[in-house]
């Protein structure tokens, strides 16, 4: 049910968000309640990651009142045990983080141009400087590339000055794990490529939580494409967004569209969620579309789902690499903008271009 409370990305994979007051008056009332414990983290680390990209001293007063709620729970039953076992740990975690997040890039390289043989300064450095990547990213292609070659710079200067064994094995290994960092470089650059291109004609085998609609059908619309799937956390982390601008602007020319595959997931019943299949030969096209439907409902979806035929060329066209993938078409058919993953950041700059969008006539 839980796999880790590590990852945002995989923290949210099973509930969506509740609502703070109400999962915290839960878990207290029910301890060993592994789906309450679940509940109030998920309605808490949101809002913990979220700060500690704008102001760590109130992340470290929320996640200090998150502390306060598990430390007062008694709990009995070993899977409530072990469940808020991990909570703790994504508590002292994100402790860390948030504590990492108050000093500026540029303290701790002073401090590293003063300690250059310091091993634990120079591990403070790195897990900064990731930190620090991973919020670029979001930002201008450009911008990312000359952050990741002053740290290149900066490795090279610890190199020729330390002494330490260790610190300069450490300086020179590093920039193996900047190549991740790379690669999303280039997908974003493909993505901005993606701008101003007409969108890709639809590609779609079986319409769920809504009826069909053609291309015909959304000339003149502005456009949601939404490559997902059930088993995503951060996919699911999007829902709230995905309802509010459904809401606000479903009957002013929006049209969302939720873009996913046949995964040979089915409905568990017991569980109320939907699940990887014990047997997945016994799993039919018609019972994941009807597992999509009732996953639709419990998470109160109202934007109609589109399954993807096999060798779909879509998720190539708008260069699908990860999920969530938001896909922003204008009223002329033309790609406006283009998003990979969850988070404050991508919502903000989703919602602003849908404004801008709905305006244009």
């Amino acid at each position: 049910m839980f796999r880790s409370l590590l990852s945002f990305a995989i923290l949210c994979c099973m509930f969506a968000p509740a609502m703070a007051d109400e999962a915290a008056d839960k878990v207290k009332a029910n301890p060993d309640s592994v789906e309450a414990i679940n509940a109030y983290m998920v309605s808490q680390l949101p809002k913990v990651i979220e700060a500690m990209q704008s102001d760590p001293v109130a992340a470290d007063k929320l996640l200090s009142e998150v502390k306060g709620v598990l430390d007062s729970l008694k709990t009995e039953k070993e899977d409530a045990k072990n469940l808020l076992q991990r909570a703790k740990s994504a508590v002292a975690f994100y402790g860390t983080q948030i504590e990492l997040a108050k000093v500026s890039l540029a303290d701790i390289e002073k401090e590293l141009e003063a300690k250059p043989d310091d091993a634990k300064v120079f591990n403070r450095y790195t897990q900064k400087v990731m930190s620090e990547l991973q919020k670029a990213m979001s930002g201008k292609t450009e911008d990312l590339e000359a952050k990741l070659k002053a740290v290149r710079d900066r490795l090279a200067k610890v190199v020729a000055a330390t002494k330490d064994d260790g610190v300069k094995a450490a300086a020179e290994a590093f920039p193996r794990r900047l190549a991740g960092i790379e690669r999303q470089i280039e997908s974003a650059r493909r993505l901005e490529a993606l701008v101003g291109k007409a969108a890709a004609p639809l590609e779609v085998e079986a319409w769920v939580n809504g009826s069909p609609v053609s291309d015909s059908d959304l000339k003149g619309k502005v456009v949601l494409l939404d490559f997902w799937a059930v088993w995503c956390g951060p996919c699911i982390a999007t829902f709230p967004h995905l309802i509010e601008w459904n809401k606000e602007y479903g009957d002013k020319g929006l049209v969302i569209v939720g873009l996913t595959n046949y995964y040979k997931y089915e409905w568990d019943e017991a569980a109320n969620r939907a699940s990887r299949a014990k047997d997945v030969e016994k799993v039919t096209k018609e019972s994941e579309q009807d597992m999509l439907k009732k996953f639709a409902a419990l998470h109160k979806l109202t934007h109609r789902f589109a399954v993807q035929p096999d060798g779909s060329k879509l998720s190539e066209y708008y260069a699908v690499s990860g999920i969530p993938h938001v896909v922003l078409i204008d009223r002329s058919s033309k790609v406006r903008m283009v998003k990979v993953g969850s988070g404050p950041a991508n919502a903000k700059a989703i919602s602003e271009m849908l404004e801008k969008l709905i305006a244009e006539k």
